[in-house]
C-alpha cells in the first residue's frame, strides 16, 4: 500500500499563482469546495484509465520518484518478471492518493507506482525542481 500526497494541492488549481481572498471555505475549514474534491479524483479515474495503469505491464516510463514507492524486503521477494493477475485498488481523500496492489512481479509493483505518480500530476503538472514538485516528499 502506498500513499501519495499532493503538495499544496488546493493551491496547485489555478496557474500562474495568484494571491486571491477567498470567497469560498479553504482545505482545512468546515468543508472543502466541491471543485478542488473533484480535481483530484479525476486524477484517480485518469489513472486507472486505460492510458496509464490499465496499460500493458511494463510500457510506462520510468518517473522520478519511483524510488520511494519500492523496494524493501517484501519489493525484494517478489520475482522481477512474472505473469500473472494483478489486482490494485486506487482511491483519493482530499489531495492524498492511495494505491493498494496486490503484484505477483515488482513489474507489475512499478507500474502500477508509475500510473498513479502520473495520474496525480493531471491537474497539477509535474516541475522539474522537485521541491516544486506537486509530490510532496515529505509526507
Amino acid at each position: 500500500m502506498a500513499k501519495f500526497d499532493i503538495k499544496d494541492g488546493f493551491w496547485r488549481l489555478e496557474q500562474p499563482i495568484r494571491l486571491v481572498v477567498p470567497a469560498s471555505l479553504q482545505m482545512g475549514w468546515i468543508e472543502s469546495p466541491p471543485f478542488f474534491c473533484a480535481a483530484p479524483e479525476t486524477g484517480r479515474e485518469v489513472a486507472e484509465a486505460e492510458d496509464y495503469v490499465e496499460t500493458k505491464i511494463g510500457s510506462r516510463p520510468e518517473h522520478k520518484f519511483e524510488q520511494y514507492a519500492v523496494g524493501g524486503e517484501d519489493y525484494e521477494k517478489l520475482p522481477p518478471q512474472k505473469d500473472g493477475d494483478l489486482k490494485y485498488l486506487l482511491e483519493v481523500y482530499e489531495d492524498d492518493f492511495i494505491s493498494l496492489a496486490i503484484p505477483t512481479s515488482q513489474e507489475q509493483l512499478d507500474h502500477v507506482a508509475r500510473g498513479v505518480y502520473k495520474g496525480s500530476t493531471t491537474f497539477s503538472p509535474e516541475n522539474d525542481d522537485n521541491a516544486l514538485d506537486p509530490i510532496a516528499l515529505k509526507k
